[in-house]
């Protein structure tokens, strides 16, 4: 299956400043105050603070009530966290009935996703082993309500898992943010969080699929054409045509010279 395929939205970031344009579908990030620094893959956007982030407005392309999905990008993770803070969310934070989905950014920059309904975690995946502040690392998040199943990558590999106890959730009407934080997060100082090469599914990513994502560590961006391996095409059918031709002309000149 083509990584396009249920692919929704494609955010390379790779602007260097206003918003971040989706390279697949039409959900432009509105940018206020985040920056555009050095990414995975090109740029990347950066958030220092609350007041910093990138958000799509409310669209039901980004949130189903049910179904499978999936968000993949590269992460760097900030070099101090004071208190839990979300990055990548559609979520109400604040509200006492917190509805939705998103990464948390916990104290010591550990990495949980959850899925929430009326306030309560419905499914969670958590992951603190070997986050160095500043390097950027490859997440996956995928979520299935209908088979009651999460599942949270990180550099290709599954580092947790999670069974979601309802199959419906109720649509929320807030924007799908890049960085966001509630009103009592604070991100310490240093280089704040980063979020490169921010991709939305329709459908779970399989294990082999997230593999081609992380790409040994290189990464692999939309419309998600596979360096190495176009290049061993390309070479392999050269070296084909190099033989050919080669065969071709030691034909012709041994008939040449026995013409001659």
């Amino acid at each position: 299956m083509s990584l396009l395929t249920s692919l929704v939205s494609y955010w390379k970031q790779d602007e260097a400043s206003g918003n971040a344009v989706d390279s697949h579908g039409g959900y432009t990030g509105v940018n206020t105050s985040a920056t555009y620094v050095a990414g995975k893959i090109g740029n990347g956007s950066n958030s220092t603070g609350p007041t910093q982030y990138i958000e799509v407005s409310h669209e039901a392309g980004l949130y189903r009530t049910s179904g499978a999905h999936s968000i993949s990008m590269w992460w760097r993770p900030v070099d101090t966290v004071s208190q839990a803070i979300y990055s990548v969310s559609k979520m109400d934070f604040d509200a006492g009935a917190r509805e939705g989905f998103g990464f948390q950014v916990t104290s010591g920059s550990g990495l949980r996703f959850n899925v929430q309904k009326n306030g309560t975690v419905q499914s969670t995946g958590y992951y603190n082993t070997g986050w160095v502040a500043g390097t950027w690392r490859h997440v996956v998040a995928t979520w299935d309500t209908a088979n009651t199943r999460s599942n949270l990558y990180v550099d290709g590999t599954s580092v947790a898992t999670g069974t979601p106890s309802s199959s419906t959730y109720t649509e929320n009407t807030l924007a799908f943010s890049f960085h966001s934080a509630f009103s009592t997060s604070r991100i310490g100082a240093g280089t704040g969080v980063g979020v490169d090469e921010l991709g939305f599914w329709d459908r779970v990513l399989t294990a082999a699929e997230v593999t081609e994502l992380y790409n040994g560590g290189a990464g692999l961006a939309y419309p998600f054409s596979s360096g190495p391996a176009n290049l061993k095409s390309y070479n392999t059918n050269l070296k084909a045509n190099i033989k050919s031709i080669d065969t071709n002309l030691i034909a012709n000149v041994k008939s040449f010279d026995t013409n001659v």
